[in-house]
């Protein structure tokens, strides 16, 4: 779940938003995200720990983990060069 600061749960609110950036990129046909790392929603490889206190901890945030679901390949800014690579395999026809 996500809660602010205050405590208000809005796990409602992210999940519909993850649902919505999925929409978006199966209607554009989007395979590639780079998206912020450490946030709850976007976050690839680390996500705040939710005590607001500015320590981050392993996991996915919310859209990124329903984009991984459906096959789009989820980079932060600091895989760059990785996603780089990826493009140019695509753009090839390897991927």
């Amino acid at each position: 779940s996500v809660v602010t600061e205050s405590g208000l749960d809005v796990t409602t609110e992210f999940d519909r938003g993850a649902a919505l950036a999925l929409a978006l990129c199966q209607q554009q046909g989007i395979r590639f995200a780079l998206l912020k790392e450490g946030s709850p929603s976007c976050g690839s490889g680390r996500i705040y720990n939710g005590r607001f206190e500015g320590v981050s901890v392993a996991g996915e945030g919310k859209t990124t983990a329903l984009l991984r679901r459906h096959g789009i390949a989820v980079f932060s800014e600091d895989q760059l060069p990785e996603l780089a690579s990826a493009l140019a395999l695509a753009a090839c026809g390897s991927v």
